[in-house]
């Protein structure tokens, strides 16, 4: 499966968590956040030109980097919970009572396209770029199927 494209965001938890920090601070901390969840804990090199009232938000690993310990396991609950319901879409139930118990709430409850919309965007744009060469071709041999097509959709009669 392709990268989590989000995580989940507690409003008042976080405004409650930054209440002290200067607005400059909370940009370079939600930014920090928003690394983290892309590319994994956070380098000393890049955590050592923050302040102090941010760094304090983040503990440091065994290898370390440092990590924000409430999004690490907000991440790691996500991952949990996304697996364990495309087992349940997938029917890979571990009883065979359950088999399918779930079907019709699964089937529009958990629609695969919610799961990555940045991997549904992506196979759409290659559908648009194959559309796109298509009618580019089809233009080259036949100048005349724009006005062909506009015809047929009933537009300059």
């Amino acid at each position: 499966m392709a990268k989590d494209p989000a995580f989940l965001f507690y409003p008042q938890d976080f405004l409650v968590g930054v209440m002290d920090m200067t607005d400059e601070e909370v940009g370079v901390y939600i930014r920090l956040l928003c690394r983290q969840h892309q590319k994994g804990h956070i380098p000393e090199r890049v955590m050592s030109r923050c302040p102090d009232a941010v760094k304090e938000k983040f503990i440091k690993d065994s290898t370390g980097k440092y990590y924000n310990e409430r999004l690490e396991k907000e991440t790691i609950k996500r991952k949990k919970y996304v697996a364990q319901r495309l087992a349940n879409l997938h029917g890979n139930h571990k009883d065979s009572h359950m088999e399918n118990h779930m079907d019709s709430h699964m089937e529009h409850d958990m629609d695969p396209h919610t799961l990555n919309e940045n991997e549904n965007e992506n196979k759409d744009l290659n559908e648009i770029e194959r559309m796109n060469k298509e009618y580019k071709e089809r233009l080259k041999r036949n100048p005349n199927v724009n006005q062909e097509f506009l015809a047929a959709m009933g537009v300059g009669k």
